[in-house]
C-alpha cells in the first residue's frame, strides 16, 4: 500500500507476499509450520533470508533480533547469497 509508513522499505523495493498466501493466511500458516516448526520461543520472528526477496517459500526462517540484525541489506551485501553460511541459532530454511 503506498499510504503505509513503510512503503519505501517494502513495496517500493518490490518486497512481496508470495501470490497464493495474499488472501490465504491459513496457506501461509501452514506452510511456516510445516516447514519452519513452531516459532521457537517469543524472542523469535519471521525472517527473510536475502532481504531484497519477499515472503516466499524458501526465504523465511526463525531468528532473533540479533540474527535479523546482521542480515540487514547493508550487512547483506558484504556476502554473496552463495557464500552466506546458515545463521546458526535459527530454524533452517526449506
Amino acid at each position: 500500500n503506498p499510504n503505509s509508513r513503510q512503503y519505501e522499505i517494502y513495496g517500493a523495493r518490490g518486497i512481496t507476499m508470495y501470490e497464493p498466501w495474499i488472501n490465504d493466511a491459513k496457506a501461509f500458516f501452514d506452510y511456516i509450520y510445516k516447514t519452519l516448526g513452531p516459532r521457537p520461543s517469543r524472542k523469535y520472528s519471521l525472517h527473510r533470508l536475502d532481504p531484497d526477496r519477499g515472503y516466499e517459500p524458501g526465504n523465511l526462517q526463525w531468528a532473533t533480533p540479533a540474527i535479523q540484525a546482521a542480515y540487514t541489506r547493508r550487512g547483506y551485501r558484504k556476502y554473496s547469497p552463495e557464500a552466506a553460511k546458515p545463521i546458526e541459532d535459527a530454524a533452517p530454511p526449506l
